[in-house]
């Protein structure tokens, strides 16, 4: 998924996972380039600026959550195509 921004979000809604990669110039959190539990995603679509919240540390319960910038495209990929990111 594409933003404004130079990150670029995997969502993998088959796993409920979420990947975040950081692009040049943007903010940067303690588990991007980490695939992590996705608990929910409110407002997947483009125009929109989807909200995630996640479960890092799997089955602790300790949410976060994250606010992406406008999505610009939603680009579908086959599970093969996934980048590795880590743990998962």
């Amino acid at each position: 998924m594409r933003s404004e921004g130079t990150t670029v979000y995997w969502v993998d809604l088959d796993a409920w996972r979420l990947l975040r990669v950081p692009g040049e110039g943007s903010t940067t959190g303690p588990y991007d380039g980490v695939w992590v539990p996705l608990v929910s995603v409110e407002r997947l679509a483009v125009g929109e600026r989807p909200r995630y919240l996640t479960d890092p540390d799997g089955g602790v319960r300790d949410y976060r959550w994250w606010i992406q910038r406008r999505v610009t495209s939603l680009e579908p990929v086959d599970r093969e195509s996934l980048p590795d990111g880590g743990a998962s």
